[in-house]
C-alpha cells in the first residue's frame, strides 16, 4: 500500500490504535515519519505509554486540549508523534496526511460514525488503509450489518481509486483495503 501511494510517505494518522503496534512499525521503518494517533481512553493511554517506551528519542506530545487548526498543525511540525481525540481529526487542513489508517475498528462502529470517519479521512489524507471483518454484525444490533463487498456499507465513494482489496491470511475472515482519494 505504501509503495502504491508514493515514496514520500511521511505523515500518517491512525484511529483506534489500540496498543500502538502499527504506529511502532511505521515509526521503526521510517525515521522521518510524523504520526498522529486518534483514540479514546483507556486505549490512547496504553498506546502513548508504549510509543514513549519504544521511542524515547522521538518528540511525542499529547494535544488533547488543542482546538485550533493552526496550533495543531504547528505541533505536528514540531513533534514526531501526536496523540489526539477523534473529534480533533477535523481540525487538520486538507490533505495533511499521506495515509489514514483504521485497523480492526470501523466494523465495531455505528454507521453514522463510520461515515463521519470516512468523510474526515477523505478530507485530511491522500489515501486510506483499513482492515475489517469480511462480514460483521454491529454488536447489540440486529439490523446493522457490514460487508466489504458492499461499498455503501463503508461509505466508499465511486471516485476513490481502489489500490488494495484482499482477504487477509490471518485471520482469514478479515479483508484489508486501500483507497487513494481525489487530489482536490
Amino acid at each position: 500500500m505504501i509503495q502504491k501511494i508514493g515514496k514520500e510517505n511521511n505523515t500518517f494518522i491512525e484511529i483506534g490504535a489500540g496498543s500502538g503496534r502499527t504506529a511502532a512499525t511505521f515509526l521503526s521503518i521510517n525515521e522521518n515519519a510524523k504520526y498522529v494517533i486518534a483514540d479514546i481512553p483507556p486505549a490512547i493511554n496504553i498506546s502513548s505509554r508504549n510509543i514513549k517506551n519504544l521511542f524515547p528519542e522521538k518528540k511525542i506530545k499529547h494535544c488533547f486540549d488543542i482546538n485550533d487548526s493552526k496550533k495543531l498543525l504547528d505541533e505536528l511540525k514540531l513533534n514526531d508523534v501526536l496523540f489526539i481525540f477523534p473529534h480533533q481529526i477535523e481540525l487538520f487542513p486538507k490533505k495533511t496526511f499521506d495515509l489514514a489508517i483504521a485497523i480492526d475498528c470501523l466494523h465495531e462502529m455505528e454507521k453514522k460514525i463510520v461515515q463521519k470517519y470516512m468523510n474526515s479521512f477523505e478530507n485530511v489524507s491522500k489515501a486510506l488503509y483499513f482492515k475489517v471483518w469480511e462480514n460483521a454484525d454491529l454488536p447489540y444490533s440486529f439490523y446493522k450489518k457490514y460487508s466489504v463487498h458492499k461499498k455503501k456499507d463503508y461509505f466508499i465513494k465511486n471516485n476513490w481509486k481502489e489500490l488494495l482489496k484482499e482477504r487477509c491470511l490471518f485471520p482469514s475472515n478479515f479483508y484489508h483495503m486501500g483507497y487513494e482519494f481525489d487530489k482536490n
